[in-house]
């Protein structure tokens, strides 16, 4: 069985479709300038373009579709930030990987490699190899549930990037609120810090008495420490005895 990917059309055959599902069924030719709008908002995606062409205000459904592009990534991946409870961490780490490559595309459209939007050709969504986009997240094993929830895509040629043109404006938008940055920090320390309390083990040693004391060993070869309790060897009660037998001998 071979599976083809069907993608996003490009801008002039998106165009043409609209202009002639909206000549056929509304007897209407719509202006250029709108039809440039909607690809800029949405893109080439076919179920945007049938969803937007049978509306009656097309530059508002747009918008409709990038609220809940941006709603869908923000339930599926919100941060809690430092205030998250030790529960939810695991949660937290799906999260934060997919904000950490959010913002990593987001850094790399504002840095210009490549173009990202041609008004002749369309939309060039900036994407980064399967590996490196691991190298960022710092994790392997996430990414493809997140092209299973289409939030990112991996292409036929390995490259991740944003799943539709809609959730590029949607990592965009989130990554420069304020404080997002210091937000997405906080949170990826309150991880480590959980983390790092689950590693710590802590050893309580009760108060002695009678000058007994511990004794800590490293273990030969290894890594390992050895903890002996060790009590004072015990006073001779036998000098009383000896000055007792002595004194019966003088006296006699």
């Amino acid at each position: 069985m071979e599976v083809t990917t069907v993608g996003d059309l490009p801008k002039d055959k998106a165009l043409n479709a609209i202009r002639m599902y909206r000549s056929k069924y509304f007897f209407e030719d719509p202006d250029e300038s709108v039809l440039s709008q909607v690809y800029e908002k949405i893109g080439g995606r076919l179920t945007f373009l049938n969803k937007v062409a049978k509306s009656t205000d097309m530059i508002k459904t747009c918008d409709e579709i990038f609220a809940v592009e941006k709603q869908w990534f923000l339930n599926q991946c919100g941060l809690l930030g430092m205030e998250m409870d030790d529960d939810v961490m695991d949660q937290q780490k799906y999260a934060s990987a997919a904000m950490v490559l959010a913002q990593a595309l987001v850094d790399q459209e504002a840095e210009g490699d490549g173009p990202i939007y041609d008004p002749e050709h369309g939309h060039d969504l900036p994407s980064l190899p399967l590996h490196k986009a691991r190298q960022v997240m710092t994790r392997a094993d996430f990414i493809r549930d997140y092209d299973h929830i289409n939030i990112f895509t991996i292409t036929s040629s390995a490259m991740v990037r944003a799943d539709s043109v809609p959730m590029q404006r949607a990592f965009r938008e989130i990554c420069a609120e304020p404080g997002f940055r210091e937000y997405l920090d906080a949170t990826l320390q309150r991880i480590s810090d959980i983390e790092s309390l689950g590693r710590t083990r802590e050893l309580v040693a009760k108060d002695l008495v009678l000058g007994g004391k511990y004794v800590i060993n490293q273990e030969k070869g290894g890594f390992g420490k050895v903890i002996q309790l060790v009590m004072p060897p015990e006073d001779d009660d036998d000098d009383d005895d000896k000055e007792e037998g002595k004194g019966g001998k003088n006296d006699s």
